[in-house]
C-alpha cells in the first residue's frame, strides 16, 4: 500500500502565510512531492527575494530542484536587479540547473558590462563559466565582450577563461583553432594554450567551495544549519 503524500493540499497557502520556520520545513516536502505539479514554482519565487538568509537560500536551491523551466526568466529579472554578489552567484547557480531552449540571450546584458555591487570580477567569472557550459553558441559573445576587451579579460582568471572555453567547445580545440582563424582575439588566446587534460572541472559558479558557508556564517547561520538547507530528501526506493 504507497504511503499518504505529505504533502498538505493547502500547501501554498502555508508557504505564503506562515512563519519562517514553517517555511523552512515545508520546502524540502514541496520539492519532493510538487515536482510534477505544473506551476509549483510560482509559490517559491517571493521566497527567492526574502530577506532571511536561510530562507532565501533553501528556496533558490528548492527552485533548481524543481527544474521547472518556467522559473527561468523570472530568476533571471531578479539577478539583473540583485547587486549583493553572493546572491547573484546563487540565482546564477539555481538558473544553470533550470531548463530554458536558450540560456545565452536572457544573459548577455550581465556579460556585456560590470555590474555594479561587490565583487564584480567575481561575479563576471562565475558568469563566465555559466556561459561556459551552455555550448558553441556562447563562444562568440565570450569572445567579442571579453576576449576583444582586454581589460575586462585581465580580471579573470586564465585558466577560468580556458575552461569556459574549452568546455563551450564540446573540448574540441580544433574548433577553437578554426574559429580563431576569422576572430584574432582568439587566436591570440589559443596560441600556445595548454587546454585542461580533464572532462573534470576545476572551476565553478562560485569562487571557492565554501563561498556560500562563509556567507552564510557571516549571516549568523551555524555550520550544521548551512549543510542541512542542502539535504536532499530524496523519496526511499
Amino acid at each position: 500500500m504507497p504511503k499518504a503524500d505529505p504533502l498538505p493540499a493547502n500547501w501554498r497557502e502555508l508557504l505564503a502565510e506562515g512563519n519562517t520556520d514553517g517555511q523552512l520545513c515545508l520546502l524540502p516536502i514541496i520539492e519532493r512531492y510538487a515536482v510534477t505539479q505544473v506551476a509549483a514554482y510560482i509559490s517559491l519565487l517571493p521566497l527567492a527575494q526574502s530577506p532571511h538568509f536561510a530562507l532565501r537560500l533553501r528556496a533558490l536551491i528548492a527552485l533548481g530542484r524543481l527544474k521547472q523551466g518556467g522559473a527561468f526568466m523570472p530568476l533571471v529579472d531578479m539577478l539583473a536587479e540583485e547587486r549583493l554578489n553572493h546572491w547573484r552567484l546563487a540565482l546564477l547557480d539555481t538558473l544553470l540547473m533550470l531548463p530554458n531552449e536558450d540560456k545565452i540571450s536572457p544573459l548577455l546584458p550581465l556579460l556585456a558590462v560590470d555590474q555594479p555591487g561587490d565583487g564584480d570580477a567575481c561575479f563576471l567569472s562565475g558568469l563566465v563559466w555559466f556561459f561556459g557550459q551552455q555550448g558553441s553558441a556562447a563562444i562568440d559573445p565570450l569572445v567579442k565582450m571579453l576576449l576583444a576587451k582586454p581589460a575586462r579579460a585581465r580580471r579573470l582568471k586564465d585558466d577560468l577563461l580556458a575552461e569556459a572555453f574549452f568546455m563551450a567547445a564540446g573540448k574540441d580545440t580544433g574548433l577553437l583553432e578554426r574559429l580563431g582563424e576569422k576572430e584574432p582575439p582568439l587566436a591570440r588566446f589559443c596560441g600556445n594554450r595548454i587546454w585542461p587534460k580533464t572532462t573534470h572541472s576545476c572551476f565553478g559558479i562560485y569562487p571557492n567551495p565554501d563561498y556560500m558557508l562563509q556567507k552564510a556564517l557571516q549571516a549568523g547561520l551555524s555550520h550544521r544549519m548551512y549543510k542541512s538547507l542542502h539535504h536532499w530528501h530524496r523519496n526511499k526506493t
